[in-house]
């Protein structure tokens, strides 16, 4: 439903954080910054049925440009995963149009505040 720099609201829950979101379920997500997106970050979705097929991930405007590691594109590829990287605003717009369409579709939304605080370090 929206989101400021330090989360997210959905479903009318306040998520205080970056989250994992997926059709029927979403979840406060550890991942603070790019680097931390992983295939072990992203396990939750190998067992979701029916299988997800579509990833957007949301980095904020600023952190658009680093893309996921090599191993982690990989690692959804090979489990028949697409994905798409974009900045938080678009990410959210996508995953709902897809959502309502029922795609099979996830969202992978950094916390932009946490990933900013984690770049000053």
């Amino acid at each position: 439903l929206g989101y400021d720099g330090g989360g997210f609201e959905v479903r009318d829950i306040n998520y205080r954080g970056s989250i994992l979101a997926m059709p029927s379920a979403c979840f406060l997500w550890k991942p603070r910054k790019v680097e931390e997106i992983t295939p072990e970050s992203l396990a939750p979705l190998m067992v979701v049925k029916p299988p997800i097929e579509m990833l957007v991930v949301g980095t904020g405007e600023e952190f658009v440009d680093r893309p996921l590691a090599p191993a982690t594109l990989a690692f959804l590829a090979a489990n028949g995963v697409a994905v798409e990287h974009m900045d938080t605003t678009s990410a959210c717009s996508t995953f709902n149009i897809l959502n309502q369409e029922d795609r099979r579709v996830a969202a992978a939304l950094l916390a932009v505040d946490a990933a900013a605080e984690e770049n000053e370090e």
